[in-house]
């Protein structure tokens, strides 16, 4: 009797899988070939799960040890249909949203701002200045990526790149505050946020409380977009009204767990409310941020970052809708002339 419920219970699966796999397959139509790759694991799944059903209903000679590779089969098939569920959800509410624009024909921020000729970085070097910020500004860049930590000791946040030491400018530390004084209500910021997801929860609710305090004058807050890889800590400056950039880092776009990848991402960047999606482009012959991985991602709005120093690559993403803001990969080029709309 105990058996037979069993192979009741993997004929359900079963039936339960097939039925998703017709509803994605039915959703995506226009994306078989991605999603069916990745249905292909569902379809050897389901095929076990009518093979135990009929063993075990069969069988006269069931051993409670057939249990254990049983038990990790249901196990399978839970995380299956709840990663199918979570995409197919996801993708459908991701697809009635409607997104703001940066609404600038130029598309190529500045990276630490702009140092010509000098794209190395230094204990006490230009970038991540205040004079390399107010230059890519004077020269038209519509926005600066800037490192940023946050000091828990000084409950601060310093700009640098490294730390232990920090990057000092003029022999002295750079506070965000400091640059945010010094460069007015000029253009958008992108900060990223190394080492957030070390900070713990009290560290965090200060972090966030200093930052809503330095970005209250004008629409300061509104220029900023905050990036990083820990969702959790991430999602935490979503809900205090910042705009934020959920980094991702996938394989290359060729790769044939990308797919898989990339969706896990979208569905995180789906429930943690993020602004948009931040990536490296990768290599120019073979990119992260490429053809597939664009069609996967939809009309997800983006933020790139590293792209090679080629004028008309730029160009080109510039020209797609969903991307946002590119970051060239040489920071001491002057590339903010690079429009989309002509």
């Amino acid at each position: 009797m105990f058996r037979k419920k069993i192979a009741t219970l993997f004929f359900i699966i079963a039936i339960t899988l097939l039925f998703f796999v017709c509803l994605t397959l039915w959703s995506f139509s226009n994306d078989l070939v991605n999603r069916g790759i990745l249905l292909i694991p569902v379809f050897i799944l389901i095929w076990i799960n009518f093979r135990s059903s009929r063993y075990l209903a069969r069988t006269k000679h069931f051993r409670y040890l057939y249990l254990i590779p049983l038990t990790a089969l249901f196990s399978i098939n839970v995380i299956v249909i709840s990663y199918d569920v979570a995409l197919s959800y996801s993708d459908y509410h991701l697809k009635q949203r409607t997104y703001s624009d940066i609404n600038s024909c130029s598309k190529v921020w500045a990276t630490r701002g702009f140092v010509p000729g000098d794209s190395t970085i230094t204990p006490d070097g230009k970038q991540n200045s205040i004079g390399s910020i107010q230059l890519a500004f004077d020269n038209a860049a519509v926005g600066n990526e800037v490192d940023v930590f946050y000091d828990v000791v000084m409950g601060r946040y310093v700009v640098s790149h490294d730390r232990n030491p920090y990057n000092l400018k003029k022999g002295e530390l750079l506070t965000l505050n400091e640059l945010f004084i010094a460069t007015g209500d000029e253009g958008y910021f992108w900060l990223d946020f190394k080492k957030l997801r070390h900070l713990d929860k009290e560290q965090l609710a200060n972090a966030i409380a200093r930052l809503d305090l330095i970005s209250s004058t004008g629409d300061l807050k509104n220029r900023i977009y905050i990036e990083g890889a820990a969702p959790i800590n991430l999602n935490a400056y979503q809900r205090a009204g910042f705009k934020t950039i959920f980094d991702t880092h996938p394989m290359v776009d060729s790769h044939l767990l990308t797919p898989l990848v990339v969706n896990v991402y979208k569905i995180a960047y789906y429930l943690g409310d993020f602004t948009v999606i931040g990536m490296n482009y990768g290599d120019k012959v073979s990119p992260i941020y490429g053809k597939r991985v664009r069609q996967i991602l939809g009309n997800t709005p983006s933020f790139i970052y590293h792209v090679p120093n080629d004028k008309a690559l730029l160009k080109e993403l510039s020209s797609v809708s969903q991307i946002q803001v590119l970051l060239a990969r040489d920071q001491s080029l002057n590339l903010f002339g690079i429009t989309h709309c002509n």
